[in-house]
């Protein structure tokens, strides 16, 4: 399965004939290479895969995790999901009956019953919270991807694409392409994220935050603040290892925390169960991408009302990109940060939606937040060791398409 990648995403996860793609999208490989076809420096043209043949072979590679999925959420059928912590204080999710996962794609070690609560994304150097990527239709938590998905319904895309330009501020004669959405390609249901072993561990915490947004830790019905996944996700991320020691000394003191590595905000109570979460922890920032923006003005107005003044508040919402090569949305309203896009090498131009370009793939030992280069400060001093998504929220970030 092939995706597109940010800078979280495993290397090597595109393929070939992805990145031809993409290169061959771009007026700089076109005008290089001539029409339909693309030459890199001195090396052969090659020929540049259409549209069509690219939705068809990323489709087919959503279908594997589709499937995956959904025999993984049908062994979950009837199971109890309940919270535990073990000797160390580390919070896993428990099930009442054992797991599979499917034949063809097996998860280590066979069925089990528990999984982590957090887990670590290794490249950013965060403890982070992950839940199934897609829209709500396959088992996702990703309402906002709908319009750039072709799992997603014929009509159901459509409808969902009116919104999405009226908030870009595009019309009907500059429609989504669904060849360029970003959704389409995404690293999170491609790769590793599309094993057994992952949609488990997603799957899981998915059908336990559903309901634990809503009851307390007697059962009893709650507003979202006071409910059993605020209890437990703040006891987690209270015993979680940030490990800062390997924090660049110009952020020593701070935490940092990435949110929905995989999935987004699939509903307005569990964004207000995050909220609640983070005010508990006023010295880590808490980072999340997404593409909420997509549902319309309703939800925009909502983040903007429930996380405040974005300057101030250690949430930090940003709205994703739909299309590589395309602006992000504009600035939403007090509650956002500043967007986030995916450009590809080539198509990078003048008027290129974006103030920083991601450094983490340029890092001396290996792709990292950690050992990547930050934006100027004000002085105009670069330094190595990068938090610009979580800490400058007036920049747009973009993340080169590789």
């Amino acid at each position: 399965m092939s995706a597109i990648k940010p800078h979280l995403a495993e290397d090597e996860q595109s393929t070939d004939e992805e990145l031809d793609y993409w290169d061959c999208a771009t007026e700089t490989a076109t005008r290089r290479g001539g029409l339909g076809r693309i030459s890199v420096d001195d090396e052969p043209s090659a020929l540049c895969p259409t549209p069509s043949e690219v939705l068809d072979f990323s489709h087919s590679g959503l279908l594997n995790m589709v499937y995956v999925r959904k025999v993984v959420a049908g062994d979950f059928a009837g199971a109890r999901i309940a919270p535990a912590v073990d000797g160390k204080g580390e919070v896993f999710l428990w099930a009442d009956k054992m797991i599979g996962s499917p034949a063809w794609n097996p998860a280590p070690g066979g069925a089990r019953n528990s999984g982590r609560l957090l887990s670590w994304t290794t490249k950013m150097g965060t403890p982070s919270f992950s839940l199934p990527a897609g829209p709500r239709s396959i088992g996702g938590a990703c309402p906002g991807s709908v319009a750039g998905m072709s799992i997603s319904s014929l009509p159901a895309r459509q409808k969902a694409a009116k919104t999405v330009l009226h908030v870009l501020g595009r019309d009907a004669s500059d429609p989504i392409d669904p060849a360029k959405c970003v959704c389409q390609f995404c690293y999170a249901e491609g790769g590793q994220y599309s094993t057994g072993s992952v949609q488990f561990a997603q799957v899981l915490r998915l059908l336990w935050v559903e309901k634990a947004i809503h009851v307390n830790m007697e059962g009893k019905e709650v507003e979202p603040h006071e409910s059993m996944f605020v209890t437990v996700m703040v006891e987690a991320i209270k015993n979680a290892d940030f490990k800062s020691k390997s924090e660049p000394a110009h952020w020593s003191g701070r935490k940092f925390f990435r949110l929905h590595d995989s999935g987004d905000f699939f509903s307005i109570p569990y964004l207000k169960a995050w909220k609640a979460v983070t005010n508990h922890f006023p010295e880590i920032t808490f980072w999340a991408p997404t593409r909420i923006w997509a549902l319309g003005d309703q939800v925009i107005e909502a983040v903007n009302e429930i996380n405040g003044d974005a300057e101030t508040s250690n949430l930090v919402i940003r709205p994703s990109a739909f299309e590589v090569n395309r602006h992000g949305p504009k600035r939403l309203g007090r509650g956002w940060a500043s967007a986030t896009t995916v450009y590809s090498p080539d198509g990078k131009g003048p008027d290129e939606g974006f103030d920083w370009d991601c450094k983490a793939y340029e890092a001396e030992k290996g792709p990292t937040c950690r050992g990547a280069e930050a934006p100027p400060d004000e002085s105009g001093k670069t330094r190595i060791g990068c938090r610009a998504c979580w800490a400058r929220t007036d920049l747009r970030v973009n993340y080169t398409l590789h």
